[in-house]
């Protein structure tokens, strides 16, 4: 076995331990840089969650979206949570 195919089949089967992957797993499942995973992800082509949701936090999304994303297919809609407004202060009158 070449060098290449040892590195592939290493790289894939460290990928397969986790339904999640990293940006940067995800950039060579799909053979793509990462920073093209990064703009799929915000933009919201490519399905995907940050950790505890904020904003800072590194992403992850699975092998399934990302071969929906490779083959052009739509990605599920995420469900927002509403965001909540600051109630009125109370002033009698």
């Amino acid at each position: 076995m070449c060098a290449v195919a040892a590195l592939r089949s290493w790289s894939m089967d460290k990928i397969t331990d986790t339904p999640w992957l990293t940006t940067k797993e995800a950039a060579e499942y799909a053979r793509v840089n990462p920073h093209t995973i990064y703009d799929a992800l915000r933009a919201g082509d490519l399905e995907g969650y940050q950790i505890n949701g904020k904003p800072t936090n590194p992403w992850r999304t699975t092998t399934e979206a990302l071969d929906r994303w490779i083959r052009g297919e739509p990605q599920p809609l995420k469900k927002r949570t509403p965001q909540l407004t600051p109630r009125r202060e109370f002033r009698p009158l």
